[in-house]
Formats: C-alpha cells, structure tokens, sequence
C-alpha cells in the first residue's frame, strides 16, 4: 500500500479537491464517507461528494443526512439509441477537481464525458468497483464489453478487494495504480452494538415474530434469482425434517419475497421480518446461530463477521467478491455441492448439531471482523487517493 506524502499537486486551490460521485448512496456507506473526508482532511485533501439517494429508502436518507458537507444530486434518465443512460448533471461542479472517483458504470453518461475530458487535461479519473459484473448471467454482453473497454482508460483504480484487483489487472490495467481497498461496513460499531444486546430486547424480538425454537437460523437480503429462494426453503425444510426445533427468519424484499410469504403461511417455524436494517435487524441476528445464504454472496458475509454469526453457503453460487473473505471451515461454510439443496441441509444440521465446530466458527467470525472494518478500509483509500495525485498522467 503506497504512504501518504505532503507535497501534493495543488492546481490554483489552497489544497487539492477529490471528488466522488455516488450514484446511489447506501446506508451502510455513510460512516465510511465521514472516516474518509477526516483521514483525507489530515493529508490536505479536500473531498467533495456527490450522491444521490435511492427513492424508496428512508434509511439510508435518514443516514445521509448527517453529512452536512456533502452534495444530494438527483439522476435523470436519458433515452438512447439500444436503451438509457443515467444522467448526473453536476459536470461543471467536478471539473475543479484535482481526481473524480466515479463508479465502474457503463450506464451513467457523466463516466463518458469524464474520461472524454481527462484526454484533453481535464480531472484524473478513477474507477470504484467490482472490476465486472460477478452475476456475469445478469450482465449483457454488450454492457460488460464496454463496461471492460473504459475500465483501462482511466487513471487509477480503487478495487473493492483482491479477487477484484485481478480481475482489473486481466483487462490490462497496471496492477501499479490499483489500490485494493477491502470493501466493508462497520465492523466496529456493529460488533459494539451486539455486545450491548440485551435478553430482554431478544425476548421482544422472539416475541415478536413467535420465534420459540433453540436452532433459529436467519436469510438477510434481497431476494432475487440469483440468491436462490427456492433452494432456501427446500434446504429448510429439510432441516426441519432432522431438527424438530429449528426455524427460520428470513429478512429483506425483492422479487422472489413472494415465494417467502407463501412458505411462511404455510410453514408456523418460518418467519418473514420484511427489510430491517441496522438496530431493527440487529437482534434477529442475535437470536440466530446460521446465516443462510445459498445463493450470491456479498456484504452480508461482513453482518456474519461483526455479529459472530458464521454464513454458509454454495460454491457454485454468482457470489460478489466479497466472498474471498470468507475461509471455508475458518470463518464460515462453502457447501462443496452448490446444486443440492439436501447437501446444504446436511451441512447446516451438522454444525447445528456439534456445538464445538459451530464454536470455532465464530471465534473465526470474530478475527476476521479485525481485520475488515471501515477504519482499515479509509486508511487505504486515502493512500490510494494521494498515490493516485502523485502519479504522473499515463505513468
């Protein structure tokens, strides 16, 4: 990871202006936002970001709003020849930036322009990013293929962690100017507000939902293709079969929530919480032994980590590559045959049923948690961000 310096490129400001820009803000961003302009505001870098919030998430507004410093901007939407593009209209504002950081995006029209103006002198640009899209079955051939072609034209790039770092280096990018920043959450906080969990905001919880069971296992996030509902609950039902006791919360919404009420109607021991985030979710997490997660994997394997939950899941899944954190039989499960539902099941009921092995995976969880926080994740974009104003253009 390169070290800060002070002798930073100043271009007619009293300090240098880095710019991000957010096409939809997440709640889970906002603390690492606030970390990043303190860490940069020590090395004389001034940050502006620009962001715009999702329509349906009072949450992550609620959130944004704490970042006083920061810019709201709304997207419009641009009719094309072959479909849309996202339109962010604050060009004029970022081209007094020293480096713009957007999203590897080939949707949003302000990424064109930006790399455009970059050839003829304008801001260094940087790319944010997976590297591609890791649900490849989702992703359009043509989108991707432009999607890999500006990937190699900008500046610098911010890899969400090493799986993606290598993947940006296979497009030709020079593994020199790529900073892999361990994308990640609030550990810390997370794991503060666990251990401050009472028994009795537990019961409140239990009481709730009418959970009773002793081998109460949790699902948190969307629901999608990609995430497997349906293999979900043929695996719970399996594990219901072998474990009187068990039982499952299901949290989040999405297209397949559908299958999750219907299963819940039928079935007294699942148990659908819609979306909670946050304190709402937190003590679902605290009742719970396993995550269960067969189908795509990203940042809720940092939940799994902060909360001391271990996460099991299937290799043959589309997973992010938030995935590389996880070590098989060390911090959580990869379930060898991801095609069978009753492979997953056996799985699940084993460590259910061997306390010490259940044990060890949370000790697991619980290293890992230190080492992937939001701190160490702003200590290396801000070294990113300053090695990336010292690099010289197509150095």
């Amino acid at each position: 990871m390169t070290s800060a310096k002070s002798n930073l490129p100043v271009r007619g400001a009293d300090r240098p202006i880095v710019a991000i820009v957010s096409k939809s803000m997440a709640h889970y961003r906002v603390p690492f936002y606030s970390l990043l302009e303190q860490q940069l505001a020590r090395f004389g870098i001034a940050l502006r970001l620009y962001y715009t919030i999702p329509s349906d998430n009072d949450y992550a507004a609620a959130a944004a709003s704490t970042l006083d410093w920061a810019t709201q901007v709304r997207i419009r939407s641009l009719r094309v020849p072959g479909g849309t593009l996202l339109w962010q209209p604050i060009l004029r504002q970022v081209m007094t930036s020293q480096l713009v950081i957007v999203e590897q995006a080939s949707k949003l029209a302000l990424n064109y322009l930006l790399i455009a103006a970059q050839g003829l002198g304008g801001p260094r640009v940087a790319y944010w990013g997976h590297g591609r899209n890791f649900q490849a079955e989702r992703g359009d051939r043509w989108v991707e293929w432009t999607k890999a072609k500006l990937s190699t034209h900008v500046h610098w790039w911010f890899a969400y962690n090493a799986v993606s770092a290598r993947t940006v280096a296979q497009l030709g990018f020079p593994e020199s100017k790529i900073t892999v920043v361990n994308n990640s959450v609030d550990t810390k906080a997370m794991r503060t507000a666990a251990e401050a969990l009472s028994q009795e905001c537990l019961s409140k919880a239990a009481t709730e939902l009418s959970v009773g069971g002793n081998n109460i296992c949790i699902y948190s996030g969307r629901m999608y293709e990609e995430k497997r509902i349906a293999f979900l609950l043929e695996a719970a039902t399996s594990i219901r079969e072998r474990i009187p006791d068990f039982e499952l919360i299901i949290v989040g919404t999405g297209p397949d929530a559908p299958l999750v009420t219907q299963a819940a109607a039928q079935h007294r021991w699942i148990h659908y919480a819609g979306a909670r985030y946050g304190s709402e979710a937190l003590p679902l997490f605290g009742l719970s032994k396993l995550i269960l997660m067969p189908g795509a994997v990203g940042l809720v394997l940092l939940d799994s980590f902060a909360y001391q939950v271990p996460l099991i899941t299937t290799k043959n899944a589309l997973h992010g590559p938030e995935l590389d954190y996880l070590v098989d039989g060390v911090n959580g499960c990869i379930v060898e045959s991801g095609g069978s539902p009753g492979e997953f099941a056996r799985k699940v009921v084993y460590l259910l049923t061997h306390s010490e092995s259940l044990e060890r995976l949370r000790a697991g969880c619980e290293a890992s948690a230190q080492l992937y926080s939001i701190e160490e994740m702003a200590a290396r974009f801000a070294s990113g961000v300053t090695a990336a104003l010292h690099a010289g253009r197509g150095s």
